[in-house]
């Protein structure tokens, strides 16, 4: 079982414990100005596409039903969900681009080795601009007892934020209601992941509830 790479007191009092995913690049060859198609990444393995391509398509394409995601900052918190498995989810250039739907709506997160396509893009940005870190977090409640969420957050090369992807709670329910009772069947997606990306054999142990 992994100890959390640090716990970091919010402003609210929350605490969130962070345990680092070790980031390893893709073995698959890839041009910068070539698209890797969903086809290409759904046949590749973990290794050949890399941890966070490979995090990501687990998350967003495999379980898309049971995640949430967006951006999360003081004053800005964005929780969208897909409606069905995203019909575009490619890489270029180091951006991954998601659909959000059968209209025109996406976002890009740039996952990987970044040059540019029109124009060179510097070093100094192309680091500012790659995811840098990812890990898995929970968030306790200002008292230190019971967790509130679960997920995964991404940063990049200026530690600053990515987006957020929400896992499913034990204390809510798919529409966000609370649940009388917690239902820790819900966190089998998180252990899921937390086995594939960082070894671990066994669940985590189910948290003191007060």
């Amino acid at each position: 079982m992994h100890a959390p790479t640090e716990t970091v007191t919010e402003p609210d009092g929350a605490q969130l414990e962070l345990t680092d995913i070790p980031i390893r690049p893709a073995a698959m060859p890839l041009r910068h100005n070539k698209v890797v198609r969903l086809e290409h990444i759904r046949d590749a393995s973990i290794e050949e596409r890399g941890t966070l391509l490979s995090l990501l398509y687990d998350v967003l394409v495999e379980n898309w039903r049971q995640a949430r995601f967006g951006p999360c900052i003081q004053g800005a918190v964005f929780e969208l969900e897909l409606d069905g498995p995203p019909r575009l989810f490619s890489l270029l250039d180091g951006y991954l681009t998601v659909s959000l739907g059968d209209g025109p709506a996406h976002f890009h997160l740039c996952i990987g080795s970044h040059q540019g396509l029109q124009t060179e893009t510097s070093s100094e940005l192309a680091r500012h601009r790659q995811c840098a870190r990812a890990a898995f977090y929970r968030r306790f409640s200002a008292d230190g007892c019971v967790p509130g969420s679960w997920g995964i957050l991404l940063w990049n090369g200026a530690e600053e934020q990515m987006i957020t992807l929400y896992l499913p709670s034990p204390f809510l329910d798919d529409r966000l209601k609370p649940m009388r009772e917690p239902d820790w069947s819900r966190l089998a997606l998180w252990n899921q992941l937390r086995a594939r990306y960082l070894g671990e054999t066994e669940p985590q142990p189910i948290p003191e509830v007060v």
